[in-house]
């Protein structure tokens, strides 16, 4: 693994997946530097695609592509055999590449924690469903 990123002092890319706003980076986040309630998932690419994004899953080495922080769990498969969860992403119609970059402190402040729910977005269910 590479050098580790400090989240409170970080810029990430702004990025909509699921219709939930995210942060995303290539980089390698420190999880120690997360503030809590925020959830941080790996983002793999295919072997066919390594310049697209094409599963996010709680834990990877082959194929990594960056990683995601978001203040919204995201609901995810187990893999048969295996402890890791994964959920398949549609780089064209899933992940919106937003055009701007945001500090985590930044993003909080539009996107809370939710302490008290245990809210996920699931497979085919967009957030805007629970407005």
């Amino acid at each position: 693994m590479g050098r580790t990123m400090n989240a409170n002092t970080s810029t990430f890319e702004a990025v909509t997946i699921f219709d939930v706003p995210m942060l995303f980076t290539s980089g390698y986040v420190d999880p120690e530097t997360l503030p809590q309630g925020v959830y941080q998932y790996a983002v793999r690419h295919s072997s066919k695609e390594p310049d697209k994004p094409a599963q996010i899953t709680d834990w990877t080495v082959v194929n990594r592509y960056g990683s995601l922080l978001s203040s919204i769990p995201i609901s995810m498969d187990k893999v048969p055999g295996s402890y890791v969860k994964k959920r398949d992403i549609d780089s064209e119609g899933d992940w919106l590449w937003n055009g701007y970059h945001v500090k985590l402190r930044d993003y909080l402040d539009l996107h809370p924690v939710l302490h008290h729910t245990s809210r996920q977005v699931f497979p085919g269910e967009s957030r805007r469903s629970e407005r």
